[in-house]
């Protein structure tokens, strides 16, 4: 089972998901073990952020990537590099909160690229026709 944590705290090192402690930094994990997506996310910059997904992207996990990304893609200029190391399955649901997040990254003048991402993911984006929207990087 891997713990998650909900998202409560500024975006600068947290782990998403997790509840504000008593300082304000959001670091500590909750108290029951569910099954969902673990997303850490940190400020490299001032408009700039590494999430790092682990788990499944799916139907049931997408909704929660969505939460993690959507307030990051919607800042001015924003540069998201989502790190998908850790991520062992993605679906359809997860390529498509993907690519909403990266079309908004654009529309704010910034932009979203994935790093790390395994060779079953760059397969999906290969299939699906979205290498080229989606770009991939090493870190």
């Amino acid at each position: 089972m891997r713990r998650t944590y909900r998202l409560d705290a500024p975006p600068t090192g947290y782990w998403a998901g997790s509840p504000t402690n008593e300082a304000g930094t959001g670091m500590e994990p909750s108290s029951t073990d569910v099954e969902g997506i673990g997303a850490r996310v940190e400020q490299t910059g001032d408009s700039a952020w590494r999430v790092t997904i682990a788990g499944e992207l799916d139907a049931a996990t997408a909704p929660e990537l969505a939460a993690v990304l959507d307030p990051l893609v919607v800042t001015d200029s924003p540069t998201v590099v989502v790190n998908l190391a850790d991520v062992t399955f993605m679906d359809s649901s997860g390529l498509r909160t993907l690519v909403r997040a990266a079309n908004e990254a654009k529309d704010s003048g910034g932009s979203l690229v994935l790093a790390r991402a395994s060779g079953a993911v760059v397969r999906l984006l290969e299939v699906t026709g979205l290498v080229d929207h989606l770009p991939t990087a090493e870190p």
